[in-house]
C-alpha cells in the first residue's frame, strides 16, 4: 500500500483502476490523497455494498467511479464463488476451487474493460486481484494495456500471464521485503508484482 501510495504522491496518474476492489482497503487511502480518480470494479453484493460505504463515509463516494462488475474476456452473466463463513469474503472467485468452504454462489455481470473505457495516452495505476482469473482480466484490457502508459499491481504466480505481458513492453518487478524496507528484485519471491510499460 506505501509504495502505492508514493506513486501516487510523487507522479500525475490519471487514474487507479481497482479490479477485485472488495471494501477499498486498498483504493480508499489513495483516494484519500485526492490526486487520481478511482475507478472501482467489484461483482460480490456483500462487497460492493461495503466500498461503496467506506467511501461515502469518507466523503469521497462523487469523486469516483463504483461498477458492481466482474471484468473478464467476455460480456454477460457468471456465477462467484464465495464462502460465507470464511473471515475474509474478499477470497471469493469466478473459478470454483476446493480452498473456497461451503461455497455459495452468486450471478454476476461481466464486462471487459476495452469494451467499458477508451483510454489512450493515459497514466494508469492497475491493481488486479481477482484470485486466479487475472488471465481474463487482462484479455479482456489487451487495447488500454498497449495504448496507455500503466503500472500494474498483480498478485499472481502465474508466470506465463507475466511473460504475455512482458511480450507486449512491461518489465516486470517483486516485492522483496527485508528489514521493513520494499526493495524489487527480476526474481520471483511470491505473488506479489509490479509491472510496468514505461
Amino acid at each position: 500500500m506505501k509504495y502505492l501510495i508514493d506513486q501516487v504522491e510523487d507522479d500525475k496518474f490519471d487514474y487507479y483502476i481497482d479490479i477485485g476492489a472488495n471494501t477499498g482497503t486498498l483504493s480508499l487511502p489513495i483516494a484519500k490523497t485526492k490526486k487520481t480518480k478511482i475507478i472501482s470494479f467489484e461483482p460480490l453484493t456483500y462487497n460492493f455494498n461495503r466500498l461503496v460505504n467506506n467511501y461515502k463515509i469518507n466523503n469521497l463516494y462523487n469523486d469516483n467511479i463504483f461498477h458492481k462488475l466482474a471484468l473478464s474476456n467476455t460480456r454477460g452473466e457468471k456465477e462467484i464463488y464465495y464462502s460465507e463463513s470464511s473471515e475474509n469474503i474478499g477470497t471469493s472467485s469466478l473459478i470454483e476451487s476446493k480452498e473456497i468452504k461451503d461455497d455459495q454462489i452468486e450471478k454476476i455481470n461481466s464486462e471487459t474493460l476495452d469494451s467499458l473505457y477508451d483510454f489512450k495516452n493515459k497514466k494508469i495505476i492497475m491493481k488486479i486481484d481477482v484470485e486466479e482469473y487475472e488471465n481474463f482480466v487482462i484479455k479482456g484490457s489487451l487495447d488500454i494495456l498497449k495504448n496507455n502508459k500503466i503500472l500494474i499491481y498483480i498478485e499472481t504466480d502465474d508466470l506465463n500471464l507475466l511473460d504475455q505481458l512482458m511480450k507486449i513492453g512491461y518489465k516486470r518487478y517483486f516485492f522483496k521485503h527485508r528489514e521493513n524496507i520494499v526493495e524489487f528484485t527480476n526474481e520471483s519471491t511470491g505473488k506479489d508484482v509490479i509491472l510496468k510499460n514505461f
